[in-house]
């Protein structure tokens, strides 16, 4: 009994874990302080590392992990803005 209730209460948790946060693309290095970024660009790679800063039309990020390190490399990087299709962050654990 105790399995079945927590595998009716697990789509709860996952739906209340990966909630929305929705902030202004200036306020974002304040936001993601602290926080590892997870970024997914519109050609499908996927970057992950640290947001270190934006202006109106790009950022930039100090990649740790990417899926194509030949394209990607780890470093600072600066894309455009509308290379991103979608951002992503967890806590930045020590």
């Amino acid at each position: 009994m105790k399995t079945l209730l927590l595998l009716l209460a697990l789509p709860v948790l996952v739906s209340a874990h990966d909630a929305a946060l929705a902030m202004k693309w200036s306020e974002t290095p304040a936001g993601l302080a602290g926080h590892r970024v997870v970024v997914t660009l519109a050609n499908g790679k996927v970057l992950e590392g640290r947001w270190i800063s934006v202006d109106a039309s790009s950022f930039t990020l100090l990649i740790e992990k990417t899926t194509d390190k030949r394209a990607y490399s780890r470093g600072r990087l600066t894309l455009s803005r509308a290379d991103v299709q979608s951002l992503g962050f967890r806590r930045h654990r020590i």
